[in-house]
Parts: structure tokens; sequence; C-alpha cells
């Protein structure tokens, strides 16, 4: 006598690394065509089948090699221009990029609160944007100062001695540099330590 079986697949759970599955069987058997014996056979629990459940936790990786994953819906997304300037943030002008290859660099500065970076100049444009805290930029030469907080950007000076302050609650920085392979994205003042 054969045993017919179906299998239901039901999504429990899932987070950034398992996906939990719960499985239900039901096995039941498959009639012979004589009722009275397959009947006379079985005991009386499976004669109605019987259920069976497995509860599975499975990596999420290795559900998405096995599965395609596509996006629900194709939309525009929602443009914020942080930045867009022309000039550094103590007035002076671009005049142009470096000559050569492009070279993209982008970094993460932590300073600690109430710290000064050493100064420094930019030899290529460059912007930042502040991802906690404060910092307070000053420039060397014109006595210039300017505080950005949490959430705010920046246009970096090029070719100006100039340092950051971080204020009481320190500064974390997302900096940007738009340069070419071999040219320092800080290069330190005479005597000073290097920016980072």
């Amino acid at each position: 006598m054969a045993i017919k079986f179906g299998i239901l697949a039901i999504l429990v759970a899932s987070d950034d690394e398992f996906v939990t599955v719960r499985f239900k069987v039901r096995t039941k058997p498959e009639s012979t065509g004589d009722a009275a014996h397959d009947l006379s056979r079985l005991e009386p629990q499976r004669r109605a089948g019987r259920r069976h459940r497995l509860t599975v936790r499975i990596p999420l990786l290795a559900v998405t090699d096995v599965l395609p994953v596509h996006a629900q819906t194709v939309e525009t997304g929602k443009r914020e221009i942080r930045l867009q300037a022309d000039s550094s943030w103590n007035g002076k002008p671009y005049t142009q990029y470096p000559a050569g290859r492009p070279q993209l660099t982008m970094l993460k500065v932590t300073m600690r609160p109430n710290t000064a970076l050493p100064w420094h100049i930019h030899p290529l444009p460059n912007a930042g944007y502040i991802l906690s805290g404060d910092l307070t930029l000053h420039d060397r030469a014109s006595g210039a100062t300017h505080t950005y907080h949490a959430g705010e950007s920046f246009a970096e000076s090029v070719n100006a001695e100039h340092r950051g302050e971080a204020g009481a609650n320190g500064a974390v920085l997302l900096l940007a540099y738009a340069g070419i392979p071999g040219t320092p994205t800080s290069i330190p003042a005479k005597g000073e330590k290097p920016e980072y």
C-alpha cells in the first residue's frame, strides 16, 4: 500500500541572519480500491492520516543563494543636496582639479572631545560631513572660523593652512577627496604632526 504525503512550508520569522520556516507534513495511506481490506490493515490513528511539524532556522545566506531576490517596486529615490560649492568654507574659490587619472578617497576621522587637529593643507578639493559632534574650522592666515554640527556639510580649503577643533562631545567626520594616485589627501604644515 502506498503512502501519500503533502508538505506545507510557512515562513514564521526572519532577521538579518536567519529565516525560520515551519514545515507541516501530512501522510495518508493511498487506497488499494478494496476499502474493507484497506481499513482492516490500518490502525485507527492512521486512517485519518498523520501530521508532523518541523521548525527549521536556515541561514539567510543559504536562502539568498538559492532564491532570487528582487526589489518589490522601482521608484525614484529622494535626493537631498548636502553640499554644492565652487569655493571653500573660508571663501577661497576652487580653481581646478589635479591633472591625471582620478582617484576618489573617502575617510572616516574620529576626534576626541576638546581636541584640535594639527595645522595642515589639502592639495586637492574635498568635502566633509559631520556624522556626530561639532567641528570648528580655523583658517591660520585670516583667523576666520566656522562651526559645523552633526548633519552639516562643508567644503574644505585647498592649499591654505587650517585645522579642525572638536567640541565637548568630540566629532566624527566623513571626508571625501577628489585626487589622483600618488597625491596625499593631507600635508602637515611645517613642524606639525600629520592630520591623520
